[in-house]
């Protein structure tokens, strides 16, 4: 079967409806994948990687323009979700009974880029356990740094340094990102690239956002 991809239109034009100009079997293929979406649960391992593996498909035979507006009207969750979801896929579709019984958040960083092939390796041979805390340990001790502790492993609470997740972000903010940002990327010190790789693995956890946000706060004092 040859799909022709038919250039965008306008994005007001494909508000309504992204099947303007686009051949009946296209058309037909992308909301069967639709149907078959609705009708899985969310929050479940097998679910999710099976609606991502859909995902992609769909993604495949759309232009951009056409694939967001698809997505608008039939992925009920944010197009942040569906890009998990086709991660989960892109990495575990042949391996979906094997993570059916995964924590949920375990399988997501399992799928992350970021997070090292051995890591993954390490967690099917049953070398490292399939929890969140035995994973972050090992990607932590992959990339030679601690893992952070999380919301999981900590009372909320601020961190040692008095500052809260919002607040950090807060003062974040506040900094002239463009010029530094360019200055601190020509020549980032070991401590800010460990500190990126921590806040990249582990979204969410004031602890690594408060390393980063203090090597930050040191390189701009050096510069």
């Amino acid at each position: 079967m040859t799909t022709t991809l038919i250039a965008d239109t306008s994005a007001s034009d494909l508000a309504d409806n992204w099947t303007t100009g686009l051949d009946p079997e296209t058309v037909s293929f992308c909301q069967d994948a639709a149907a078959r979406i609705t009708a899985r649960g969310r929050g479940v391992v097998t679910d999710m990687i099976a609606m991502g593996v859909d995902l992609r498909n769909v993604k495949a035979k759309l232009t951009h323009g056409r694939w967001l507006s698809w997505l608008a009207q039939y992925f009920p969750q944010s197009e942040r979700q569906a890009q998990t979801c086709m991660t989960m896929a892109e990495r575990f579709a042949d391996k979906s009974a094997e993570v059916a019984d995964f924590p949920l958040d375990t399988v997501r960083l399992l799928a992350a880029r970021s997070t090292p092939e051995h890591v993954r390796a390490d967690v099917f041979s049953g070398t490292t356990p399939p929890t969140m805390k035995a994973v972050r340990a090992a990607i932590a001790q992959a990339k030679g740094t601690t893992a952070p502790r999380t919301q999981q492993d900590a009372p909320v609470e601020p961190t040692a340094q008095g500052n809260t997740t919002g607040d950090l972000m807060a003062s974040f903010s506040e900094i002239e990102t463009n010029d530094v940002l360019a200055e601190l990327s020509s020549r980032p010190s070991d401590e800010l690239v460990a500190a990126c790789s921590l806040a990249a693995a582990y979204p969410g956890s004031r602890e690594a956002l408060q390393r980063l946000h203090d090597a930050i706060a040191k390189a701009l004092s050096t510069t």
